[in-house]
């Protein structure tokens, strides 16, 4: 499994492509003069000019813009402890990519190759600014599980995982959080007795270390709480800070942040959560079954 910031530039290879493919297919710059001989001279226009795309290119020009948008968001959110140099830079830098797409007005550039040229320089210099949040840390998996995995499956000790040999867990606040009121408050006995035994567990790591910085869980494994909440005011524009699965989400994005050159899994068979993190183009697994 990747870690993140390589999965940015993979899927900064792809938008590209499909940005390289709608302006060779559907864009199409035209030549027309601002000054045509006559007595005055018209300075600070440009004599080419984007045509009007056709419908086909129109719908192709609104589904990339959303895809880039979404794209370019995560990026800034995951840049924004970066020197506000780089962060300028970069906004700097998509609006050029947003200018090529929406080719809203007059171009200074006088052919298709040209400009998609300058967008693959955009596309590099996002990839250059990605390399910028390198965080000099260990390699092995990090595996934060929701709610519902923990309910799935309550012997984290003994979860596997297909081509991932080493993991740390994290456990986020919001779960702890959720899991407390599960052992209260649900309807359900069952639910309750199993919130209560992944607490009762999760107290006993305590013993073996500060939780916070990390303990042994079992093997090379490890498990780790975080006791921050997520800052929802720098987070993706569509996460409710209201609701608990985004709040989840949110926190996913802050772990990706602090360890990007880590592979970074969310942990979950809740289908709502799942559809959510496949929306923001971060990656989950579903719990090990429990035998």
């Amino acid at each position: 499994m990747k870690d993140l910031s390589s999965m940015l530039k993979e899927r900064n290879t792809y938008l590209y492509e499909q940005m390289e493919e709608f302006l060779k297919e559907h864009s199409k710059i035209y030549y027309k003069p601002v000054n045509t001989g006559g007595n005055i001279s018209i300075i600070g226009y440009s004599d080419y000019h984007w045509q009007k795309l056709d419908l086909e290119g129109r719908k192709i020009q609104t589904r990339l813009y959303k895809e880039l948008n979404k794209q370019f968001e995560l990026i800034e959110i995951l840049m924004n402890r970066l020197p506000q140099n780089y962060i300028e830079e970069y906004k700097q830098t998509i609006k050029k990519v947003f200018e090529y797409l929406l080719q809203n007005s007059q171009i200074w550039i006088s052919t298709i190759d040209e400009v998609v040229i300058k967008v693959k320089e955009s596309f590099d210099k996002i990839d250059q600014l990605i390399d910028q949040l390198y965080s000099a840390c260990e390699m092995t998996h990090v595996l934060i599980p929701d709610t519902n995995a923990l309910l799935t499956n309550p012997n984290i000790e003994k979860w596997t995982f297909e081509n991932i040999d080493e993991f740390e867990i994290v456990l986020l606040p919001t779960v702890l959080q959720e899991l407390d009121k599960l052992k209260v408050y649900h309807a359900n006995q069952e639910v309750r007795k199993k919130a209560a035994g992944i607490i009762k567990k999760i107290k006993e790591y305590r013993r073996r270390g500060r939780l916070t910085e990390g303990v042994k869980l079992s093997g090379k494994n490890y498990i780790r709480a975080i006791a921050v909440e997520p800052k929802m005011e720098n987070m993706l524009s569509w996460l409710d800070s209201q609701n608990n699965d985004d709040r989840i989400i949110a926190s996913l994005i802050e772990v990706c942040r602090d360890m990007i050159n880590r592979p970074v899994v969310l942990v979950t068979a809740d289908i709502n959560v799942q559809n959510k993190v496949e929306f923001a183009n971060l990656p989950f697994i579903e719990p090990p079954q429990n035998d």
